[in-house]
């Protein structure tokens, strides 16, 4: 544990974890053997559920935990949001890079690489050996198949069957997508005001 680390009442971090500074490991949080975390993570912070009642939004407690197992590796400034109920859940040998974030009831299957500012809303779940492309966002309640690959800048908006390669605003297979790149103009393309 390097300086500055805080682990809350009832987590469990086990052996051979690193955790650098300043990481912060909430209360009721398992993190498993041989995990690496980097500094500035924040795991067990609330997750974003509010009900909206009379003008006002009222916040909806978040009471699960987070689980992280055997061989996970955590970049630095991750945000892992604890469940509502139940827990968020990082199966084993998945690797995350700098500053990604994973919503309340999440589960991320085994294997999976994610890449920078990669943010999966609340309650979706990604199959084992899933690759999501740098800044890809996947939207609530979403499934998505093993060894899905996308790629970087995609929006997932839809459930992704397993084997797929997709990319794109919305999310669509790669043919698909490159055939549409075709069509859009380009920067070059649009004439200079002036």
């Amino acid at each position: 544990l390097y300086p500055g680390v805080y682990i809350g009442e009832g987590s469990i971090v086990d052996d051979d974890t690193v955790v650098h500074a300043n990481v912060s490991i909430g209360h009721t949080i398992s993190v498993g053997k041989r995990v690496i975390i980097h500094a500035g993570s924040v795991l067990g912070s609330d997750g974003f559920g509010f009900v909206t009642e009379g003008g006002k939004h009222h916040k909806i407690p978040q009471v699960g935990g987070v689980i992280i197992e055997d061989d996970v590796e955590l970049g630095a400034n991750c945000t892992i949001d604890r469940a509502t109920l139940g827990n968020t859940l990082i199966k084993k040998g998945s690797k995350l890079d700098n500053l990604v974030h994973v919503a309340h009831n999440v589960t991320i299957g085994e294997h999976c690489l994610l890449a920078g500012q990669v943010v999966i809303a609340g309650s979706s779940t990604l199959g084992n050996y899933v690759v999501l492309g740098g800044q890809s966002g996947v939207a609530d309640h979403i499934t998505i198949g093993d060894k899905v690959m996308v790629g970087g800048g995609s929006a997932i908006t839809r459930n992704v069957d397993p084997g797929q390669v997709i990319a794109g605003y919305n999310a669509m297979p790669l043919r698909d997508w490159l055939k549409v790149q075709v069509v859009l103009p380009t920067c070059a393309d649009v004439p200079a005001k002036g």
